[in-house]
């Protein structure tokens, strides 16, 4: 994936090797030794590296395969997605299993918008999402799922209002029960649940090129 224009490469690449414990993924009955996903984003002389990690949060999906392309490439943005084809054990196809991410140039950071299989597509082409993100002002507007955020810093990134770009106003917090959990008499506000959960990848250490 490479812009020339703006001197901006783009790759994933395998890192150092982890175990995976046995019964992490169904299609993988047993312990093993699988590489990290690391995506490299090089820019003139560095390179920024970050750790793509599954839903788990804790190891890397384990891909008889993979494949990436850009979306969208904008000038202070780029959207591209990271494809993981496995053994379905279902069936004698490989799955697919995609990740949606979000490049901030400005900020150097990776967002992750989604994560979903192949089957969520309904027979449509990955190239649908190429068209759903939206600039407005100073935040972007993601209308596959529905949520706008808005970058504040390297690694920050916050869930604003779709029309206004404000903060998105909190809720109260509940308990297993439904009821509102007090503090010091107040009741306890927190990010909406049920909303866009912002989850930026893990930053690794960055490489510089010797001229």
């Amino acid at each position: 994936m490479i812009n020339k224009k703006q001197d901006l490469w783009v790759g994933v690449f395998n890192g150092k090797y982890v175990k995976i414990p046995e019964g992490t993924y169904v299609h993988i009955p047993n312990e093993i030794l699988f590489p990290e996903s690391v995506i490299r984003i090089k820019k003139s002389s560095k390179i920024s590296q970050f750790s793509l990690l599954n839903s788990n949060g804790k190891y890397p999906s384990v891909c008889v395969n993979r494949m990436d392309g850009v979306l969208s490439d904008a000038e202070d943005y780029m959207v591209f997605y990271v494809g993981c084809a496995y053994n379905n054990l279902t069936s004698k196809k490989l799955s697919v299993f995609y990740n949606i991410l979000f490049y901030s140039k400005v900020f150097d950071t990776i967002l992750q918008l989604d994560e979903f299989p192949d089957s969520a597509l309904q027979g449509e082409s990955i190239n649908v999402f190429k068209t759903s993100i939206e600039k407005v002002k100073d935040y972007y507007i993601d209308y596959s799922i529905e949520s706008a955020f808005k970058f504040t810093g390297p690694d920050q990134v916050i869930v604003v209002d779709e029309k206004t770009g404000k903060p998105q106003e909190k809720v109260q917090e509940t308990d297993d029960n439904g009821n509102p959990v007090m503090k010091n008499g107040e009741p306890v506000m927190v990010d909406d649940p049920d909303g866009f959960q912002p989850v930026i990848l893990k930053r690794l250490p960055e490489v510089t090129i010797a001229n």
